[in-house]
């Protein structure tokens, strides 16, 4: 199984701090995996448009990740079966910066989670 890793700044108005979260899906396809890969860049791309000051959000409307209400905060990520499954963009807020994205193995057989 493989999922994404974010890392991310996160914090409040006395300070930040590094965090790391899985997104909210996990794949079997390693193909569906990369185009959800992805896709976080495109929105990520999205969100940095939006605090230009002439954004052009009709650019992404289209794009599989779009979510009609808060587009900004939501975006869909496709699963092993191609259906669209909604997950909240934890690294998208005030205080929260996205570092990176990649993808890992949930089943590593290599490390071993207390």
């Amino acid at each position: 199984m493989y999922t994404i890793k974010i890392d991310y700044i996160t914090g409040n108005s006395f300070g930040s701090e590094e965090a790391t979260g899985l997104v909210g899906a996990s794949w079997n396809n390693i193909k569906m995996a990369k185009e959800a890969l992805k896709a976080i860049k495109e929105h990520q791309e999205y969100v940095e448009n939006l605090h230009k000051l002439h954004p052009n959000k009709e650019k992404y409307t289209n794009r599989s990740w779009f979510v009609q209400k808060n587009p900004e905060y939501l975006m869909y990520l496709r699963d092993d079966f191609e259906h669209k499954r909604i997950i909240s963009c934890f690294w998208v807020g005030y205080f929260e910066h996205i570092q990176s994205a990649e993808i890992i193995q949930e089943d590593n057989d290599m490390k071993i989670k207390f």
